[in-house]
């Protein structure tokens, strides 16, 4: 999160309950969004809030905490063992309010088992069913694809 508070910093507001503001998402961003316990949506949903802080009037470094909040969404969240499995990380399938992040989703971590989808606030199951795939393409079971 230090990158975003960096980015905060050097954002040209002044306003301390802007600059708390600013500084919250960076916070519910790493501690909460990445993390297990975190519905799908909500990474997407703290970039949408990044994106929309960086559009405010008098930000200096507009582009630059732009690219920060697309990058964060790119990131993979946090997955575990559920039964004796690790599955994939769900998928958010609702569209993003900002066009800067259509298109744009969380990597799956490394080690996951592909073709399982879950975590341990929701059932595992199997490609095909809601949320494995991203917003706007859909699941080709015949080869494991999201087209």
């Amino acid at each position: 999160a230090s990158g975003w508070s960096d980015l905060c910093a050097s954002s040209g507001i002044g306003d301390l309950s802007t600059q708390y503001l600013c500084l919250n998402m960076g916070q519910d961003g790493w501690g909460y969004a990445l993390s297990t316990a975190a519905d799908a949506c909500v990474q997407q949903n703290v970039a949408d809030e990044m994106i929309s802080f960086a559009k405010l009037p008098g930000i200096l470094n507009s582009d630059d905490m732009i690219s920060y909040a697309i990058s964060y969404r790119q990131l993979p969240r946090q997955a575990v063992s559920v039964s004796g499995v690790v599955p994939s990380t769900l998928y958010c399938t609702f569209p993003p309010v900002n066009p800067e992040l259509s298109g744009i989703v969380n990597a799956q971590p490394t080690g996951v088992s592909p073709g399982l989808f879950g975590s341990p606030s929701v059932p595992v199951v199997p490609f095909g069913s809601d949320g494995t795939c991203p917003y706007g393409s859909s699941p080709d079971a015949s080869t494991c694809v999201c087209t």
